[in-house]
């Protein structure tokens, strides 16, 4: 997961993590634990991420991070 990318997206949008987190159905524990780099996310969690942020699951995947 392209951690950069996300933390880009999350700054355009101008969100917080709870915000993203309400928008994706998941937990603001979990995204900052992405966001930190200590957990990676299931293909279920970067298509929510994603559909949360109006992008692509491919464009949080591409390689970055």
């Amino acid at each position: 997961m392209d951690v950069k990318m996300l933390k880009i997206l999350i700054a355009k949008r101008q969100l917080t993590i709870t915000e993203l987190a309400k928008m994706a159905g998941i937990s603001t524990d979990l995204i900052c634990k992405v966001l930190a780099g200590k957990r990676k996310p299931n293909l279920s969690t970067i298509g929510k991420l994603a559909a949360a942020l109006d992008v692509s699951p491919e464009e949080l995947l591409k390689d970055g991070d």
